[in-house]
């Protein structure tokens, strides 16, 4: 059995503010590292204990450089620093079992804690054959691309509802529940490491409960923006048809080249 970690940080136990998912943060900021890395340690102790031959963990946050690899299990590989082709899901492919996304955050124009959808400074919000998708749903349907289910989602309580609205059978944790954007009723962090592992070893010791999401090409992707001047910064790459005020097109063949547009399109 091969185990792919997607880590990001927003939706770990006790973080509630921006100061702590950057360096800004400093204190702050690498204790919220730690309980990352440590509920990342969670899944991989669950794949390892049901005979996981290979965990690669993806450190998918901003500078994606977070996860403290002297503290990460030593039988864990880790994916870690930006730019990656393919984000917070470089490395996937078909020889996975299946997936698991770590600390992950609502989708944007939801209540959830910090949440957005790619880039909080940039989206509004991006569609995939019209259905509005968050992270969540994107990065699963990557992974689907390969055949791959994503078994676990771990986060606050709107994060884990969206993605049990996304993926159907999945399983979640809810470390916190919304507040505010930037407040959230806490679980102890301690307590959380044991509720990840119990559900990573329940989601990984029958794998084929779970399907993968597959979204059949060819595939629409739009980007809306939240100010005019990034679609104009984004348009500068040709390719795209701009259907909105605020929104760029691009047809795709397939999802694989669809997620590869939609990272351009956040980026440009």
């Amino acid at each position: 059995m091969k185990v792919y970690i997607s880590a990001d940080i927003e939706g770990v136990a006790g973080v509630v503010h921006i100061d702590q998912i950057g360096p800004q943060g400093g204190g702050e900021y690498q204790k919220a590292r730690l309980q990352m890395t440590k509920e990342v340690n969670s899944v991989v102790e669950a794949a390892l204990a049901l005979g996981a031959s290979e965990v690669l963990v993806n450190d998918g946050h901003a500078n994606q450089r977070n996860i403290l690899i002297e503290e990460l299990h030593e039988d864990a590989l880790l994916l870690a620093g930006s730019p990656k082709p393919l984000a917070m899901m470089e490395g996937i492919d078909a020889s996975f079992d299946a997936a698991v996304f770590v600390g992950y955050h609502a989708r944007a124009g939801t209540s959830g804690t910090m949440s957005h959808t790619m880039s909080g400074g940039a989206v509004a919000n991006i569609y995939v054959n019209g259905q509005v998708m968050g992270e969540t749903a994107l990065n699963a349907a990557l992974a689907g691309y390969f055949g791959v289910p994503v078994v676990l989602v771990t986060g606050d309580n709107r994060l884990t509802g969206e993605a049990q609205g996304a993926l159907g059978l999945v399983e979640t944790v809810t470390v916190k529940d919304v507040i505010w954007h930037t407040a959230a009723k806490c679980i102890h962090p301690r307590k959380v490491l044991r509720m990840i592992r119990e559900a990573a070893e329940k989601a990984l010791s029958d794998i084929s409960q779970y399907n993968p999401l597959i979204i059949p090409g060819p595939v629409t992707i739009d980007v809306e923006y939240l100010r005019k001047a990034m679609v104009e910064m984004a348009a500068r790459v040709p390719g795209y048809t701009q259907v909105g005020e605020l929104t760029l097109r691009k047809e795709c063949a397939d999802y694989l080249e669809a997620y590869r547009w939609m990272r351009m399109m956040v980026v440009g």
